[in-house]
């Protein structure tokens, strides 16, 4: 039922890939927005961000039963990964690995959203937001540049962290002209849903593009990286 997926990272670097559009060998949708990071130096690291698609498409392939036991699989699986692939100690210096991700599962007129940090889903219909996924952020007010903004849940490599278990919703139900958007919940607080709205119909093959100009114009900042799928009308 998709018709259109559009996409962009503008990442600061330039070198940073954090999003996913893969069709599943059983011909669902898989659309994802990730993150990883060197928590020791505070910022994003590739090879984790490629572990977590890697995983999560592995898992989602092969795995059977619900939508929602296959989320909750893909998140065991790729934590599983993590610690074989970037194992960390208590010992002091020692690096330590963080992912967070937004992992939507959709089959026909129907989608499931798994998610573990700061990236968010909005789903639009019309003129009016009808569905939003909450992320995982703490928000510190009355900063000089406005609001501070910290993801509060991560599944990281830490030896004394527990496992942590995805928030999960669905099913969503799409309907013929739904959009639906995809990107860390520091760009969307960049705008209102109206000015969301505005954007998505005045560009409607390349509104991920636009919405990153947008933001730069806004709030230079690295969280500029957006999926928009579009449904059949």
């Amino acid at each position: 039922m998709i018709i259109h997926v559009d996409s962009h990272t503008d990442c600061m670097s330039g070198k940073r890939d954090p999003l996913l559009n893969r069709i599943l060998p059983g011909g669902e949708s898989l659309l994802m927005l990730t993150d990883g990071s060197e928590m020791a130096f505070a910022h994003s690291y590739q090879p984790v961000m490629d572990l977590v698609r890697e995983s999560f498409l592995d898992s989602l392939s092969r795995s059977t039963g619900s939508a929602r036991e296959r989320l909750e699989l893909a998140v065991i699986d790729l934590e599983t990964l993590m610690h074989e692939r970037f194992p960390s100690s208590d010992r002091f210096g020692e690096d330590t690995y963080a992912a967070t991700f937004l992992a939507a599962l959709i089959s026909g007129d129907q989608g499931f959203l798994g998610w573990i940090g700061s990236q968010q889903a909005k789903l639009f219909r019309g003129r009016r937001c009808v569905g939003a996924t909450v992320p995982h952020v703490t928000v510190v007010p009355g900063t000089d540049r406005g609001d501070f903004v910290v993801t509060s849940r991560v599944l990281c490599t830490s030896a004394d962290q527990s496992r942590e278990v995805p928030d999960i919703e669905g099913p969503w139900r799409f309907m013929p002209g739904d959009v639906l958007v995809v990107a860390d919940y520091r760009l969307f607080s960049l705008f209102s849903d109206d000015e969301l709205i505005a954007i998505l119909a005045n560009e409607p093959t390349s509104a991920a593009r636009s919405l990153a100009e947008e933001a730069q114009r806004k709030k230079p900042d690295f969280m500029r990286s957006s999926l928009i799928a579009r449904f059949a009308c």
